[in-house]
């Protein structure tokens, strides 16, 4: 488990990445960016469909996802679309979950998974 001091220090580091202008490999504006709102908090369920929408990637939840976990930010937040996913793996690693890739045929599925023992 990993301390509330180290959750907010992941979480500002990519929020701030994710916060600040977005530019391309040789300083030009990127024309792939995205705008990140949050207007109130997400269930996991939520943010994880939310995110499977603007990433493209397929999702899997566990069986029975913690009905108690919800994901939130505050402010407008502009992130590369490049980077949505770190973003994502981000939000979801403060709230105890990673992303576990699965190959399923020619098919990767990205599978939420608890960091929690047990």
């Amino acid at each position: 488990m990993t301390s509330p001091r180290t959750a907010l220090f992941v979480a500002s580091a990519l929020l701030w990445g994710c916060a600040t202008p977005a530019e391309g490999a040789r300083g030009e504006a990127s024309t792939e960016s995205l705008e990140l709102v949050c207007e109130e908090p997400m269930p996991l369920r939520e943010f994880v469909k939310w995110a499977q929408q603007r990433t493209g990637r397929i999702f899997v939840l566990p069986a029975k996802p913690a009905r108690d976990v919800e994901i939130s930010w505050i402010g407008t937040l502009r992130c590369r679309k490049d980077d949505l996913l770190s973003f994502v793996q981000t939000m979801l690693y403060v709230k105890g979950y990673a992303l576990q890739p699965r190959q399923q045929g020619d098919l990767e599925v990205l599978e939420v998974v608890s960091l929690r023992a047990g």
